[in-house]
């Protein structure tokens, strides 16, 4: 087999920055495209506001079960699913009460994005991957290759498959603790860029359905209005806001019991949609603070994460598409 340089579309667009994800919907969408494109459930997938695309759930495995049980080959075109250990492992952070904690969904999230910038391993002008294995000499557009690694997955000896060494592919441990710092000192502006762009769009479908909804059924807006509390929920559980979590709550009780679409949009969700617009506004000067610095927290980082963070930066501030203290460092 010769080996070579290939790259793939997986989920990502041209000038997809990766990090944050711009568009809360089409978040959405990527997961029900990733799970078909892989044969994995949603609940194997990392959804996070941080990246663009989901992103594998990496877990302790019991002794002898595959990583990746049910996984097309195919899917191994993307990088997302080598991680080493050393990579994919979730790295101490300073609790800030003097003890540690493993890093958040979040904080991982963007970790891995910039990690896999910084390496080359995502484009985010093409928005291409780098083919991992045709890079080792298995070219998955091979039929015969593709068979073989299946084979492998599902449970075949491979001796020669289980003696790749896919931790080469990956940067060492020094490179992997500077993009870990990055990540860290970022993460604060990163989050509420994130929240900023996610319950905007949110607010923007309440906004949007509330407008056309006379030319929609109560099935229409009553469908929009359950993915509405959907995303907010989504959006909102790491903010251990109390208040907000009760309102989401209340929203999803009063959709279920409402009867017409005057209820739907004149009651149901008003008190939501007005909290929405209040954490909006919470979070609006830290994220415009990040977009006008240019993305100021990751500066002085090594010149790849300077590019990459060129790349990272708010939309414009237009209607959404439409909806259908110092951390411990790692021992790695």
């Amino acid at each position: 087999m010769v080996k070579g340089m290939k790259t793939h579309e997986f989920l990502a667009a041209p000038g997809d920055a990766l990090t944050p994800a711009r568009d809360v919907d089409e978040l959405h969408g990527r997961l029900e495209e990733m799970s078909l494109l892989t044969g994995l459930p949603p609940n194997r997938m990392v959804l996070s506001y941080l990246s663009s695309v989901p992103i594998p759930r990496y877990e302790t495995l019991p002794e002898g079960e595959s990583r990746w049980a049910g996984l097309k080959a195919e899917a191994l075109k993307s990088p997302l699913f080598l991680l080493p250990e050393n990579v994919h492992d979730r790295y101490p952070v300073a609790d800030g009460e003097g003890g540690q904690r493993l890093e958040t969904d979040d904080e991982w999230a963007l970790r891995i994005c910039l990690l896999v910038i910084s390496t080359g391993l995502y484009d985010p002008t093409t928005g291409q991957w780098r083919d991992i294995l045709a890079s080792l000499g298995y070219d998955l557009d091979d039929e015969s290759v593709r068979a073989r690694i299946q084979d492998w997955m599902n449970g075949a000896e491979d001796p020669e498959l289980e003696a790749l060494d896919l931790d080469a592919q990956f940067p060492d441990t020094d490179e992997l603790i500077r993009v870990y710092d990055v990540a860290q000192e970022a993460f604060p502006g990163m989050f509420a860029l994130s929240r900023w762009i996610t319950f905007r769009g949110i607010s923007e479908m309440i906004d949007r359905t509330q407008a056309d909804h006379d030319q929609l059924t109560f099935e229409d807006v009553l469908e929009q209005m359950r993915y509405v509390v959907v995303l907010a929920r989504h959006a909102a559980r790491p903010l251990g806001d109390v208040d907000l979590d009760e309102l989401i709550d209340d929203a999803e009780s009063n959709i279920e019991v409402s009867r017409t679409t005057e209820e739907l949009i004149g009651f149901a969700i008003v008190e939501l949609d007005q909290a929405l617009e209040e954490v909006i506004a919470r979070f609006e000067p830290e994220a415009m603070k990040l977009v006008d610095a240019g993305v100021e927290a990751l500066e002085g980082a090594s010149p790849d994460l300077r590019d990459a963070s060129e790349q990272t930066s708010a939309p414009e501030q237009s209607p959404a598409p439409e909806a259908a203290p110092s951390p411990e460092r790692p021992t790695v």
